[in-house]
């Protein structure tokens, strides 16, 4: 017995050091902030993409267990500084550096989320929650002249929607890599992010995220969706389809790429048919939106390596064209998802600590500086 479990040990400890091998030595861009903290990002990302996969191929769908989401937020806010501070919000301490550093109250909203409450239930939440800041706003500690409304990522998603809905009594909206649309899988910045960093941004993961928000559970067609088989031709020859035309919203002077979106030429009524409406619903895809001349000026921050970086750079461009007053900040060794990492935590990048300091600097400005 005590041999069997030493050769047990040996070839797990050879297994691990293998891959502890390959994660160190892996291939990632060269100007990347800390590299060895973002191979380890992205080998989590890996392993949990892993995991989700080869669940749900067996018909478990691990991402609705309530004990797996709670150990996933425990570990991701240990990975933000979170531990020791008692608070279950896995953002409580980026949030509260945040606000500290903006000196500004922040009420983060507490939505519901997928896979449970599909849209539009977290789009109703945010919107019923800023109702209710407006009709007292001194309840809350806010002064409603001057309220903000940001988010990351799926957050940047909501606030863009939200900003939208209640145009004309937001003062500013802040977008950080910010999921906009799902007319054009085949954006310039899709194509360079394909395996560049997959366990953090990649075509795949975040395909599958806009289906789950959109209630769809069955990826057997994920694949088509990625090759855009989910938009109807007319709808892609549409004034819909201009807002993701990169020859015009996105200029070659931010040198993000040198690639073009690739034409889209196809489409599947079968894969199609869940997407038709949600393609140009602006509260699902706020880029679609026909009109955005009242609503908040922008500060909207985008990362090299990302899939959505190419999306948020021409949203920006569309509310230069319709006179909102918007500051685009590209930061070129970054990655998605790396502001959450300005704050005190295990993983820290100066990259990040930079973007939090040009925010605050930013809203130091422009939201302070107002009397009132």
């Amino acid at each position: 017995m005590g041999i069997k479990v030493a050769i047990c040990c040996a070839l797990l400890t050879a297994l691990v050091s293998r891959r502890v091998y390959i994660i160190m030595n892996r291939e990632i861009p060269s100007n990347l902030d800390e590299p060895h903290l973002v191979r380890w990002l992205d080998e989590i990302g890996r392993v949990a993409d892993a995991v989700l996969h080869y669940s749900h191929l067996v018909g478990i769908e691990l991402s609705s267990w309530p004990v797996v989401k709670s150990l996933a937020s425990i570990f991701f806010g240990l990975l933000l500084g979170n531990a020791g501070s008692g608070h279950k919000d896995s953002y409580y301490n980026y949030l509260e550096n945040f606000a500290s550093r903006a000196k500004m109250q922040i009420i983060a909203v507490e939505y519901r989320k997928t896979p449970h409450h599909p849209f539009p239930a977290s789009f109703i939440d945010c919107v019923s929650v800023l109702h209710n800041i407006l009709k007292d706003p001194g309840k809350y500690q806010v002064a409603a002249d001057k309220i903000v409304i940001a988010g990351d990522g799926a957050g940047g998603n909501l606030a863009a929607a939200v900003s939208q809905e209640l145009a004309g009594k937001v003062l500013m909206q802040i977008l950080i890599n910010p999921a906009l649309q799902i007319m054009d899988f085949k954006t310039p910045s899709y194509l360079d992010n394909t395996d560049v960093l997959p366990g953090i941004s990649s075509p795949e993961r975040s395909v599958r995220n806009w289906m789950m928000y959109a209630n769809m559970t069955d990826f057997a067609h994920l694949p088509l969706v990625l090759e855009n088989y989910h938009v109807l031709q007319n709808v892609r020859n549409s004034e819909f389809g201009n807002y993701v035309k990169t020859e015009k919203y996105l200029p070659k002077y931010h040198e993000v790429t040198k690639r073009s979106s690739i034409p889209s030429t196809r489409s599947n009524y079968l894969v199609s048919k869940p997407f038709v409406d949600l393609v140009t619903d602006n509260r699902f895809s706020p880029m679609m939106a026909k009109t955005i001349k009242s609503i908040p000026n922008a500060y909207i921050i985008t990362a090299q390596y990302d899939v959505l970086r190419d999306e948020a750079i021409m949203y920006t461009h569309r509310l230069f064209d319709d006179n909102i007053k918007t500051k685009l900040k590209h930061y070129k060794n970054a990655f998605h998802g790396f502001f959450l990492f300005s704050a005190v935590g295990p993983f820290q990048f100066r990259v990040s600590k930079e973007a939090m300091e040009d925010l605050v600097n930013f809203l130091d400005f422009h939201i302070h500086s107002i009397k009132g």
